[in-house]
């Protein structure tokens, strides 16, 4: 998967700031992401 890490760390920051002044933050954002196909890191766990 790829996406832009500037909108997470954006939402984390605001985040920390409503938490830090003692707010209740529940926002939700849709954050755009890419498939990208390609190999993978190890095996596919199969149940």
């Amino acid at each position: 998967m790829r996406w832009d890490y500037a909108l997470i760390v954006r939402r984390v920051v605001r985040w920390v700031d409503a938490v830090r002044k003692g707010k209740a933050d529940h926002k939700t954002i849709n954050i755009p992401a890419e498939f990208v196909p390609g190999g993978s890191i190890g095996p596919v766990w199969v149940p």
